[in-house]
């Protein structure tokens, strides 16, 4: 269970002939019928004495600052092992904002702290809500440091969603981004974390997941370096399979690049 003690609540709220409006459409056509507002949500959050994790919200459009939310989040003694309870929360307040004002999050921004902090609001953001996980770190950043060190929290939040924003292009997809050589940085650069180890064990059988790990455990023991060369960064199955690759790969460590 999840103890909060809220410290700031989202204050915008969509209007009622809004509302009516589009829950007649959602009504008559289905979920593909009403039109969403594309949002951004800058997320940050440090842990403080007495296992007590301050989160803060922080939603933007592309040029303004909607709403901001600022919670503190007890964790449980009796939590059991593997449990997310920040991940939790951030979902479950997201997921509400979504429903209550018809809107969509195509981006979150989150702090390098907030990844350590929460290993699996990345992968559910993607997964479960659709969202691309963006994750940066902060001017001064140093994580041996408490983050109120560096910024407040809320302000984190809001410098998390501006950087974010700036990660998408006009169709709402983040940029591709190429390095030196030519060398394809999927990913926004590689800054979203999209899924987790554990995530794709759960697309094949144990024998198959197995072979995997052998295969790429060798790569790695003789130092294999892979490229692929493209026509095209971008666009067509071929580039389109080698992003999927090249994420792949960096999870299990094997040195695998696209140009």
């Amino acid at each position: 269970m999840v103890i909060t003690k809220e410290q700031h609540q989202f204050d915008s709220h969509a209007s009622s002939y809004q509302k009516r409006k589009l829950g007649v459409a959602l009504t008559q056509e289905g979920h593909f019928g009403p039109a969403l507002t594309a949002l951004y949500i800058g997320i940050s959050g440090t842990f403080g004495d007495n296992d007590e994790a301050t989160v803060a919200l922080a939603i933007h459009d592309s040029v303004y600052l909607v709403d901001f939310a600022v919670e503190q989040v007890i964790l449980n003694d009796a939590m059991r092992p593997g449990d997310d309870l920040v991940a939790e929360k951030i979902l479950s307040e997201i997921t509400k904002y979504e429903h209550e004002n018809f809107v969509k999050f195509v981006g979150a921004g989150l702090s390098t702290m907030m990844k350590y902090m929460s290993p699996s609001l990345c992968s559910r953001l993607w997964l479960e809500l659709d969202i691309v996980p963006i994750v940066m770190r902060p001017e001064s950043d140093n994580t041996t440091k408490n983050l109120w060190d560096v910024k407040l929290v809320d302000e984190q939040a809001d410098s998390m969603a501006r950087k974010c924003i700036m990660r998408f292009g006009p169709s709402m997809a983040p940029l591709l981004q190429v390095g030196h050589r030519g060398i394809v940085q999927t990913d926004s650069a590689f800054r979203a974390h999209l899924l987790t180890m554990a995530d794709y064990k759960t697309t094949c059988g144990t024998a198959t997941w197995e072979a995997i790990l052998t295969y790429a455990g060798t790569l790695r023991d003789k130092g294999t370096k892979i490229a692929f060369f493209s026509s095209t960064p971008q666009g067509g199955g071929v580039a389109l399979m080698r992003h999927a690759l090249v994420r792949f790969s960096r999870v299990l460590g094997v040195d695998l690049t696209c140009s």
